[in-house]
């Protein structure tokens, strides 16, 4: 079967199959799924927030005002 062929094949799936054969093609190269991307995109979210939160409850770090901190950028790049 030529890659044509089965890329119109492929087109012709439900639009669910087509993810996870693209799931599938991309562990066969040695890619992460996209489930594993999202947990570690998750997991390194998730320990950023805890050091940030850490960092301020221990007051290594201060809060800044949102409005000020956009207006202090628009500031200086704008």
């Amino acid at each position: 079967m030529s890659t044509a062929t089965l890329f119109a094949e492929a087109l012709s799936l439900a639009e669910d199959d087509r993810v996870r054969l693209i799931e599938l093609l991309n562990e066969s190269l040695g890619a992460p799924s996209h489930t594993e991307n999202a947990n570690d995109i998750e997991k390194t979210q998730s320990d950023e927030a805890r050091q940030r939160f850490e960092a301020y409850s221990s007051g290594e770090i201060e809060a800044v005002d949102g409005r000020q901190l956009m207006n202090d950028l628009l500031a200086r790049y704008h």
